[in-house]
């Protein structure tokens, strides 16, 4: 949504705004996780406590899906069609635009000859490796650190939180150094 309504000159402007949005909302959701684990170890004997954590969880992502896809609802009824907010000429230039059909094989020849597409997916490729080797021998580490599900709920939550936290600092400090 955001590339459908964000110019390439707009862009510099709010990008930076919904990485913001993002990780403020990361800090959220990991004192969310912290709270639902804490309510967890006060359920009283016979309570499953991992059925009544996941329903609280699952529930806030239902709320937030249902408070997004309300917002974009709005966002296509009021705004899209506003012309004081999103030139017309330009949506409708975006409409008429047609693309070209590739099958499997012409899709990759055309991906493969662009030597920044290839460089970007083997980027993409070694992160995702990288990732997985350190996120196995990690939380492997953290399950013998916090054997009980809920104080292993907690520090992620928490670690969410930080990492959230952090990044947020350092988006706000990066605004500043790279001036």
């Amino acid at each position: 949504f955001a590339n459908e309504v964000t110019t390439v000159d707009e862009a510099k402007k709010y990008y930076p705004l919904f990485g913001l949005g993002a990780n403020v909302a990361l800090i959220f959701s990991g004192q969310y996780v912290r709270f639902v684990s804490a309510m967890r170890a006060n359920l009283p004997p016979g309570v499953d406590p991992w059925g009544v954590s996941l329903k609280y969880l699952m529930g806030a992502v239902v709320a937030s899906g249902g408070c997004l896809i309300s917002l974009f609802s709005y966002m296509q009824r009021k705004v899209m069609t506003d012309p004081n907010c999103v030139d017309q000429e330009k949506q409708a230039a975006k409409k008429k635009k047609k693309k070209v059909k590739m099958g499997l094989r012409d899709s990759a020849k055309f991906l493969m000859s662009s030597s920044y597409i290839r460089d970007l997916a083997m980027l993409v490729i070694s992160y995702g490796m990288c990732i997985n080797l350190v996120e196995v021998s990690w939380k492997s580490k953290l399950k013998a650190a916090y054997p009980d599900p809920n104080a292993y709920s907690a520090f992620m939550g928490n670690f969410s939180s930080a990492t959230g936290s952090v990044t947020l600092l350092m988006m706000l400090l990066g605004r500043k150094i790279f001036k």
